[in-house]
């Protein structure tokens, strides 16, 4: 019996990917808790890809960026911890990206945004430069833990949003009906649904 459970455990132990230098990630992953020197970084690349890097330390010698997100749609990052890069994550022509929950620590910039749209940010930063540099970026939401931000790029993108503002703003697109069923059950309209009922349809139509 005992010989079983340790078979039983070994694929648990086993799921985890270890990050390396240069590592392309084109589906979902997460990272086995440790500390590691990827002075390369990683990049990741496609659509629909999660990474949850449980807490994982990736430190360079040497700058560089971290983790970069090139050309990709529909893409999650959380728990990682990033420090010693000349930009922790970096995102270029890409949309509907989420970094949530991670730790951006001496960095000189933390995140970089280049040609990103419809994305959000949830993070703790302290770079030693700039917390964002974003460029011809849009409609995305930049909020950090422990700071305010502020910068230009604030006229086309929202700043400093609460959590829940930028959970209902990763909210996936819905149909009609399931968006009406969405705002009923979210602001707790009981009284007169089919004013509101209206309303959306007026809208989305």
């Amino acid at each position: 019996m005992k010989y079983w459970i340790v078979l039983l455990l070994i694929p648990s132990v086993l799921a985890c990917v270890v990050p390396e230098d240069g590592l392309l990630i084109d589906e979902s992953v997460e990272f086995c808790t440790d500390v590691y020197y990827v002075s390369d970084g990683i990049v990741v690349s496609g659509n629909d890809i999660s990474i949850n890097c449980n807490g994982a330390v990736l430190k360079s010698w040497s700058g560089g960026r971290g983790i970069s997100i090139i050309e990709s749609s529909n893409i999650t990052i959380s728990g990682c911890r990033l420090m010693h890069y000349n930009i922790g994550v970096y995102v270029e022509n890409s949309t509907k990206v989420f970094l949530n929950d991670n730790h951006l620590v001496k960095n000189k910039v933390g995140t970089r945004f280049v040609n990103v749209a419809d994305s959000a940010t949830f993070n703790h930063d302290v770079s030693l430069q700039s917390a964002f540099e974003v460029l011809d970026s849009n409609n995305n939401v930049l909020s950090l833990t422990n700071k305010v931000v502020d910068g230009k790029f604030c006229s086309k993108n929202f700043c400093n949003e609460r959590r829940n503002a930028v959970v209902l703003f990763v909210q996936p697109k819905l149909s009609v009906p399931q968006m009406h069923n969405w705002l009923l059950e979210q602001l707790g309209v009981k009284k007169n649904p089919e004013r509101l009922k209206n309303w959306v349809f007026g809208i989305f139509n």
